[in-house]
């Protein structure tokens, strides 16, 4: 009896399944990586919000500054922004996140009374669809947008250094489409059917985020907010 089809079945078989473990891999470690970056980004706007006096017309980087000084942060000088940033946080989670409260009811707590735009300008919803704690009132307040400071609000994990309003006015027609690109290519009907199934549990916990708490994500939407957080965590390897 020839058993070389058979074979040939098995063979397949073992690739697809080799080819199914990488892409779950794939999945969890981008995942995994999400909510590292998650837990270092909400560290760092807590330290803000608790003591860096933070206002709307006034570069952020100066509140991170202030909160800096306050908590007697030092010897950031070396490394890119975003590397100093990472270290900060690390120096930081011990000092003001309570050793008596999970994480989650921590961060609760301390955005309790966080400005609404401060909220919106670093994308602090990412952080809190992620590591699953709470934002006042879903964050519904929609601010004015610049075009510089719009762009810097989506360089998530990375804080923005300027003001919301940068540059030159987006107008309201633009800006309710953040967080996503103000200028963008749109998916083709073809493009979204093969991505479909692309779309991971990781990706669908993202309805979990308040910014879409008023409605169910679509396809194109969830592939579209999926790619946004690929490319801003690639981009800041």
């Amino acid at each position: 009896m020839d058993r070389r089809p058979q074979r040939r079945i098995w063979k397949i078989e073992d690739l697809l399944f080799a080819a199914k473990r990488e892409r779950e891999e794939k999945r969890q470690k981008f995942y995994e990586n999400c909510l590292r970056h998650a837990r270092l980004h909400a560290t760092v706007v807590a330290a803000i919000v608790l003591s860096g006096e933070p206002k709307i017309d006034e570069p952020l980087s100066q509140a991170w500054t202030r909160a800096l000084q306050h908590y007697r942060i030092r010897d950031l000088n070396e490394g890119t922004r975003m590397e100093r940033q990472v270290e900060a946080a690390r120096r930081l989670a011990p000092i003001i996140l309570p050793i008596t409260l999970k994480e989650a009811k921590a961060f609760t707590k301390i955005f309790k009374t966080a400005p609404a735009w401060l909220l919106n300008f670093t994308q602090t919803f990412i952080d809190a669809g992620l590591l699953k704690f709470d934002l006042p009132n879903g964050i519904p307040w929609k601010p004015k947008w610049g075009r510089d400071g719009y762009e810097q609000s989506r360089q998530w994990p990375l804080l923005p250094s300027g003001t919301m309003m940068d540059g030159d006015p987006v107008p309201d027609e633009g800006a309710r489409f953040w967080p996503f690109p103000l200028m963008e290519e749109a998916y083709s009907t073809e493009d979204s059917q093969k991505q479909e199934d692309d779309l991971s549990p990781e990706t669908d916990r993202l309805r979990d985020f308040p910014l879409f708490a008023e409605k169910e994500l679509s396809r194109y939407e969830k592939l579209r907010l999926r790619d946004l957080l690929e490319d801003m965590l690639s981009f800041k390897k």
